[in-house]
């Protein structure tokens, strides 16, 4: 196992070598505890040692350290590994905020994104079959075009509760914000899952979307499993305790 981990060490030294000096740390902690290549004791099991993937890795770093370098390192790890699955190489420019700039993004439950132009509804489907197909099988016309690094809302239930649709529309312009588009909402959801272990509305609330879909409001939730619950609702007045919505906006450069 050492070896390996030394082995995996080597080859991305290059690129990323951050991710390199841990693989050693772990190949040293797989030497202390005994863990060799064709070694084995009788009625002695060996211990399990995984090494991190970069995005696992890359989460630890910025849950431990957000600044605009672990930042950026995790949106790249994460579209990379995302982009793996459908076949294509997303590409993620550094983040041009400052450290304070950042902080500030992240004040009353906001949360940054890089939300990839190069990613379609069926990719995100692709990458995240845990939610269904719903977001494959239907024509999705999304309420805003932003795409990049963006401020979201991020807080775990639904914000703007217990208000008409005209009403979270109205107030979400008047902080500055567009409302959230459903893309934009599901790629927060899963980054969300990733930082917190929640996602967003999680069997609790449920998050509201103008026009995304027939002309009709749409409202979604992911459930503990990580499937995506969809209602639809034909009346603009509707208003309840559980239904909110979200806002967005884009992260201007330093």
């Amino acid at each position: 196992m050492a070896a390996i981990l030394e082995r995996l060490a080597q080859e991305v030294e290059k690129d990323h070598p951050g991710f390199a000096a841990s693989l050693r740390e772990q190949a040293q902690q797989a030497r202390e505890l005994g863990v060799r290549e064709n070694f084995s004791v009788v009625g002695t099991e060996k211990p399990e040692i995984k090494p991190l993937t970069f995005l696992e890795q890359a989460t630890k770093e910025y849950q431990t350290n957000p600044n605009p370098e672990s930042l950026t390192k995790f949106f790249q790890a994460f579209w990379t590994e995302k982009g793996n699955l459908v076949g294509k190489k997303l590409v993620v420019p550094k983040f041009s905020g400052t450290v304070e700039g950042l902080e500030d993004v992240r004040k009353d439950e906001k949360m940054p994104i890089f939300d990839h132009p190069e990613v379609t509804y069926a990719d995100l489907g692709k990458m995240f079959p845990k939610m269904g197909s719903w977001v494959v099988n239907n024509k999705i016309v999304d309420n805003n075009n932003d795409s990049g690094w963006l401020s979201i809302d991020g807080s775990i239930d639904a914000p703007h509760r217990n208000t008409t649709e005209g009403e979270w529309v109205r107030t979400i312009k008047q902080e500055g914000e567009c409302p959230m588009s459903l893309r934009q909402y599901i790629i927060g959801s899963q980054i969300s899952k990733l930082l917190t272990g929640k996602y967003f509305d999680q069997g609790s609330t449920w998050s509201g979307f103008s026009d995304q879909c027939d002309e009709v409001t749409l409202y979604v939730r992911f459930n503990l499993d990580g499937y995506l619950g969809v209602s639809r609702y034909m009346f603009p007045g509707l208003h309840r305790g559980s239904l909110g919505c979200r806002g967005e906006k884009e992260i201007k450069a330093a």
